[in-house]
């Protein structure tokens, strides 16, 4: 097998216009951004109902958190996940494997909040006049914006919830993209 590693602005015209042509992966240009897509909006549907506090909530809740959490759940996805899930496409993708990609892109995108939460708790933690507790006394998470070690246990819990919510993720769109072209061919050969 010769793999072609030149490139030229006509091989990259050709990729970027060329949406529905099968690459040797197995898997379109299309349905990379089908998957990116499905990834954003049921990582959103799925964290929703755990931020806003219930799938019980008021409309006006769900429309905040649609009209606030969609547009970070696209943006975080396409600049997060996009680049992985364009690397690991280039081949046939198993339901382990996806589920496996969707638990580390949910962890990795939950460490990024942790270290974000970290880098402004900072702000608070040197600045002397200013003395702040996130908690009810017995469980506090924060203490002068840097996470106690019960806020560190909660912030582990919460990764853990979001990497079972990445794996159920994975899971769905690896349902809805299929295993790709070499993996169809493998399980039914062309006679």
């Amino acid at each position: 097998m010769h793999l072609n590693t030149s490139f030229s602005a006509k091989n990259a015209m050709s990729f970027i216009v060329s949406k529905d042509s099968k690459s040797e992966s197995g898997y379109t240009r299309r349905e990379w951004i089908f998957a990116i897509n499905l990834s954003a909006f049921w990582g959103w549907a799925a964290i929703t109902p755990w931020i806003i506090g219930g799938v019980g909530q008021s409309w006006f809740f769900w429309l905040v958190a649609a009209i606030i959490g969609l547009p970070i759940a696209f943006a975080s996805t396409w600049l997060i996940g996009g680049p992985i899930i364009n690397l690991v496409m280039k081949q046939p993708v198993s339901a382990l494997f996806a589920a496996t990609l969707g638990a580390l892109l949910a962890g990795a995108m939950k460490i990024v909040f942790v270290v974000l939460i970290i880098t402004s708790g900072l702000r608070v933690y040197f600045d002397p006049n200013i003395y702040s507790h996130i908690g009810d006394g017995n469980h506090t998470e924060l203490a002068d914006g840097i996470p106690t070690a019960y806020g560190w246990h909660v912030q582990g819990r919460k990764l853990l919830v979001m990497m079972d919510i990445g794996a159920v993720v994975g899971l769905i769109v690896r349902a809805f993209i299929g295993p790709g072209k070499a993996m169809n061919e493998e399980t039914n050969p062309k006679q």
